[in-house]
């Protein structure tokens, strides 16, 4: 059996997860204690959650020792010191026969249990929608540095091994030592530079050579990403990176400032300050748009509307609650949906389905608390397109 761990899970491995297809899938999702005495208390945390899935798949027919096997990764967390020790404020563990993925969240969880056919993503859904994560560029002649991060939390991530991340590295890269003359044209992949009567040091062709590279690095750490992108740098090398930028969600706004001296928490204390009034304007305007759009019938609030509108590619934007759970079934062959009050055997989160598929969609998800949601509902929804005869709910 694999075990990964990863502390700041990107949609591959959302996609990962989903695709999953070996079953019994177990969804484990627990409060942890980073600091102190109080890590003590994980262990037990995990116990527990471990007894419970012991006892739901023995309810599910599950012979006891078949169920010691599956488990028997999760008994290896709950001994292992270090991993119980080095927690951020939520752990996520997914088991199946064929594997065991745990996330290390920046997300206040509370304790959630969930067997089925396929893993139960919602509670990490924060991590995933528009407004729950971001990431930060800084950018330097001598340092670039990439953090992911959410409102309470910040973590740096590694960049490619063979990504120059000073002007020095770019230089060294760069065998010529001459200086590049007037009408001489540089190509460095998509990019054709003339110069015109005045001479360019080799210097600031390699400083033009070190944004392409740092570009690339970027694209191939955050391919699959739609998360925002903010910039943060001195304002007479911000503007020379968004000409080379190929990243589609990097945003305009930007922290100025040479942030090289700064630790990772200074850092993000500087970028919140701007991402707090960019996702209040994008959830302001994604509200506004629903408002707008239930005058069409563009837009539902019904969950038996919305979720199968979700699985079939039809929702552009969602608004669902990370505060319940509704249980019930949804046969894609028939169209028939079931809603229980009590989760019955082989039941779904119908919440949980019809947000995992817009995002595997390329649709976009705002997770909110339930007070935050349009019309009073655990759900609500923007189409693409109005099917014919449907009504608006």
């Amino acid at each position: 059996m694999d075990l990964t761990t990863i502390d700041t899970p990107t949609m591959e491995d959302l996609h990962a997860l989903l695709a999953e297809e070996a079953t019994p899938c177990i969804s484990c999702y627990t409060h942890m204690a980073r600091l102190g005495r109080e890590t003590r208390q994980n262990s037990i945390r995990l116990k527990n959650l471990h007894t419970a899935a012991e006892e739901r798949l023995v309810e599910r027919g599950m012979r006891p020792e078949a169920v010691r096997r599956l488990l028997q990764p999760m008994e290896q967390l709950i001994e292992d010191t270090e991993f119980l020790q080095h927690q951020n404020d939520g752990l996520a563990i997914f088991l199946s026969p064929d594997a065991m993925h745990t996330f290390r969240l920046p997300l206040e969880l509370d304790e959630l249990l969930v067997v089925g056919n396929r893993f139960h993503i919602k509670p990490m859904l924060p991590m995933f929608t528009i407004n729950g994560r971001f990431y930060i560029l800084t950018l330097s002649q001598n340092n670039v540095r990439l953090f992911c991060a959410s409102r309470s939390s910040i973590d740096e991530i590694a960049l490619p091994e063979d990504m120059p991340t000073s002007l020095e590295e770019a230089l060294a890269l760069d065998d010529d030592p001459e200086p590049l003359h007037k009408h001489r044209e540089v190509q460095h992949g998509p990019l054709t530079s003339t110069y015109h009567g005045q001479i360019e040091t080799r210097e600031s062709i390699i400083l033009q050579r070190y944004f392409l590279e740092v570009d690339r690095g970027i694209q191939e750490v955050l391919h699959n990403e739609k998360a925002p992108l903010i910039l943060a740098g001195t304002e007479n090398l911000l503007p020379h990176y968004h000409t080379r930028n190929n990243y589609p969600h990097l945003i305009e706004q930007a922290v100025m400032g040479n942030l090289d001296h700064l630790k990772a928490h200074e850092v993000h204390a500087q970028a919140w300050e701007v991402m707090d009034a960019y996702f209040q304007d994008m959830l302001e305007a994604a509200l506004d748009r629903y408002i707008e759009a239930k005058g069409s019938n563009q837009s539902s609030s019904d969950l038996r509307t919305i979720v199968p509108a979700a699985i079939y590619g039809r929702v552009d934007t969602l608004f669902v609650t990370v505060d319940r759970q509704q249980w019930g079934k949804f046969d894609t062959t028939t169209n028939n949906m079931e809603i229980h009050a009590e989760p019955e055997d082989d039941d779904v989160d119908l919440l949980d389905e019809a947000a995992a598929h817009t995002l595997l969609n390329s649709g976009t998800v705002y997770a909110l608390p339930l007070e935050f949601l349009p019309d009073g509902s655990t759900i609500a929804a923007i189409f693409r397109y109005v099917v014919e005869g449907e009504e608006n709910t």
